[in-house]
């Protein structure tokens, strides 16, 4: 479970990408106006803004991560300067080429009003937006998991922070620009802010849950006299304790922003009403009727002397 943490965010991208290839076969992503040619021509400059952008981004980041390990780091690494030049190739050929094809879309778009709905560029958009949201996700996963002492440090999470984070703000502004547009891009819209908020809220879940279990797994043992095994795995417990705490942290910073910031005034969606209802009876019914259980279980056992191996078994049992 700790090691699959880091890769929840990126489910964001599978809802994205799922919800875009759902809306190409429904026929919702098209609209009167897309023609055969122009669908092409939008698949080609996305495609390509998309690769150029990828491109410029990791080379920033490259350099950056250069730059900081040169700066901070005790030794020199053996892959910085390999690094370096692959950052300062990646930047060279990817930012001219973002900008080049970026500034032909906006060309279009101010003479054709109708392509800022286009269905291929929401799609793009909201791929950005996602991917950029899990990248800032992990890393801030990464890096209070070195702030609480649970590993060394990654200077690739701080060195992707700041770009991934101008890529994102550089979309979102440009979507709250131009809004939805159509029935397309609202479904996009709504599986990116509600997908965003549920993945938050499970990070935020497990979190706080692994907290708790090894806050009382560690009274439990003290309450049954287990002493020494407490001692023997203090470090172990620390660690989880830790490494959770880094969890509930990012995933709050992922749920609250796009929770309690960008849904807010979101009423009446269909979308956040099934948010909420996933998240009030699965999440909150079965799983809190079922830990409600097993912790009456435990205090019961506590209670009439019932001692289980780790495997389940019952060693013993009072008279």
């Amino acid at each position: 479970m700790i090691e699959i943490l880091g890769f929840v965010p990126f489910l964001i991208i599978a809802a994205i990408f799922a919800t875009a290839i759902y809306l190409t076969f429904s026929q919702r992503i098209r609209t009167p106006h897309n023609a055969t040619s122009s669908v092409i021509k939008r698949l080609y400059f996305y495609g390509v803004l998309f690769v150029a952008l990828a491109m410029g981004v990791t080379g920033t980041v490259q350099l950056t991560q250069f730059l900081l390990e040169e700066v901070f780091a005790g030794d020199i690494i053996e892959k910085g300067p390999e690094r370096a030049a692959l950052g300062i190739a990646l930047v060279l050929v990817g930012a001219p080429l973002w900008f080049f094809h970026w500034r032909l879309i906006n060309r279009q778009v101010r003479v054709d009003i109708s392509e800022r709905s286009s269905g291929i560029r929401k799609v793009y958009i909201y791929f950005v937006l996602a991917i950029s949201v899990a990248i800032i996700t992990s890393s801030v996963f990464g890096i209070m998991e070195t702030i609480l002492g649970v590993k060394d440090l990654s200077w690739y999470h701080v060195a992707s922070i700041i770009p991934i984070l101008g890529v994102w703000g550089f979309h979102w502004r440009l979507e709250s620009i131009e809004g939805t547009g159509s029935e397309a891009g609202e479904a996009l819209h709504n599986v990116y802010l509600y997908g965003a908020s549920a993945f938050g809220l499970i990070l935020v879940s497990i979190g706080l849950g692994g907290m708790l279990h090894t806050l009382l797994q560690a009274l439990y043992d003290s309450v049954t006299g287990n002493l020494l095994m407490i001692a023997e795995e203090r470090s172990h417990w620390t660690t989880s304790t830790r490494h959770y705490a880094a969890a509930f942290i990012s995933g709050l910073l992922l749920w609250g922003t796009h929770w309690l910031v960008f849904a807010r005034n979101d009423a009446n969606n269909r979308f956040r009403t099934t948010y909420l209802y996933l998240a009030s009876i699965p999440a909150g019914g079965i799983i809190s009727t079922i830990a409600t259980g097993s912790l009456l279980y435990g205090v019961f056992s506590l209670i009439l002397g019932i001692e289980r191996a780790d495997n389940g078994q019952v060693l013993s049992q009072a008279p």
